[in-house]
């Protein structure tokens, strides 16, 4: 089984230091159409899907990519984090259950992408 130790990632907590990744630093002008700042979860995701659809993009990251926001232990919960009584309370049942059902839908889509 697997340590887990606050602070440092699954992925990374086997890998040897010296066999992670590295990316170069960024220096010059460079053409893109996207740029984004943070090489967190929501980063990675969001340049991989613009990548993936054809789109220059460009990563910055100030520290290392994966290990800020991505260094959590990857749990995508299927619900969002409210119960659904106090959902239903502030918005009505209708719009629960569709706040509920889209935080199910995007979780999975999020694994699948992953």
């Amino acid at each position: 089984m697997a340590r887990i130790r606050y602070g440092v990632p699954l992925w990374l907590d086997r890998v040897p230091t010296a066999r992670r990744p590295s990316y170069p630093r960024y220096k010059g002008d460079s053409e893109t159409d996207v740029v984004i700042v943070g090489g967190g979860l929501a980063g990675c995701l969001a340049a991989y899907t613009f990548r993936k659809a054809g789109v220059r993009v460009t990563l910055l990251e100030a520290d290392r990519v994966g290990q800020g926001s991505a260094a959590s232990l990857g749990w995508m919960p299927e619900h969002p984090g409210v119960p659904f009584r106090a959902l239903q309370e502030a918005h009505g049942l209708r719009a629960a259950r569709k706040i509920w059902e889209a935080s199910r839908r995007s979780a999975l889509d999020a694994s699948a992408l992953l």
